[in-house]
């Protein structure tokens, strides 16, 4: 991705609850995955589900758009995503934060998948 603080292509990186605003859109994200084990894992930080919402709420009003890495359950993909603590939280983050729109990854069903609440 083009980092427009370096002007270079490399990965852009946001602390937890970090607002960046880029042509007029707000960005905020949640670094790692929710698991219910503590640590790293291939370098990817884990979190509670707890700690993920406490984090969303402090971007509750403060972003257009929410990036994370874990997907919320969907009842239209119930055969392709599990409900549990995992997805469960990740949902309650989205609701938390009142983004206008979340991107994720860990959604593995098409190239994107687009999703309106």
């Amino acid at each position: 991705m083009y980092n427009v603080l370096t002007d270079r292509y490399e990965p852009i990186l946001l602390d937890n609850s970090e607002v960046r605003e880029i042509d007029g859109l707000r960005f905020g994200g949640i670094n790692g995955i929710v698991a219910l084990r503590r640590g790293k894992r291939e370098g990817v930080p884990r979190k509670w589900p707890v700690g993920f919402i406490t984090i969303a709420k402090r971007l509750t009003g403060k972003i257009d758009v929410l990036i994370l890495h874990d997907s919320p359950w969907l009842e239209e993909y119930t055969d392709k995503i599990v409900r549990n603590e995992r997805t469960t939280a990740v949902g309650i983050v989205v609701y938390e934060a009142k983004p206008k729109a979340t991107l994720c990854g860990h959604l593995h069903i098409s190239p994107f998948t687009i999703h309106e609440v």
